[in-house]
């Protein structure tokens, strides 16, 4: 085994061992909480994924009195982290259906972003998702191409109807491959 090859093995695993530390601090803060914040103008209660691809399973949660905040880790990666706050983070999750017996074939999308506390646009485009914190990751063996990534090329749009909230995300990621590039739901207030 070359110095090269051992090196390049080392690097995987530090990767690896980043990715699944990372994958459990997000999933331990994912847990929902239904409780209401002072701050916010909006309770929300729940949310329903109303379109998923047909190539794996969807699911959205709506994460009250929660802040979203985009960290970078010791070797310059973004990540997202979940705390207590007085906002409203939406998580949709996209899980592609693989063989469970092939190892490694596992791959997850998802999309995190912070929901506005009053509503004043309606539509938020490229540089303003910035103002939502919005993320895409991108989990699996895929060596390279792997990892969260802010989400700037793309619209959000907003309609508020009877007690509801429905939107419609089209975004386009550059840095990496994609499979979900259109994501709509409904959230209760």
């Amino acid at each position: 085994m070359t110095l090269f090859s051992l090196v390049q093995s080392f690097n995987m695993i530090t990767f690896k061992n980043v990715l699944i530390k990372s994958t459990i601090i997000i999933l331990v803060f994912l847990i929902p909480s239904c409780k209401s914040s002072k701050d916010s103008n909006k309770n929300f209660s729940s949310s329903t994924s109303v379109y998923c691809p047909e190539t794996g399973t969807c699911n959205l949660e709506t994460l009250t009195s929660k802040n979203l905040v985009l960290l970078k880790d010791n070797i310059g990666s973004l990540y997202p982290e979940i705390q207590d706050g007085n906002h409203c983070v939406i998580s949709f999750e996209f899980k592609k259906n693989v063989d469970p017996n092939l190892q490694d074939a596992s791959y997850t999308e998802l999309v995190i972003f912070e929901l506005p506390q009053n509503f004043d646009k309606n539509v938020y485009e490229n540089q303003d998702l910035e103002k939502l914190n919005m993320v895409f990751g991108r989990l699996c063996f895929c060596r390279g191409q792997t990892g969260y990534y802010p989400i700037k090329t793309g619209s959000l749009k907003f309609e508020e109807k009877e007690g509801e909230v429905f939107f419609q995300l089209d975004f386009q990621m550059n840095e990496v491959p994609q499979i979900v590039s259109h994501i709509e739901g409904k959230i209760k207030a």
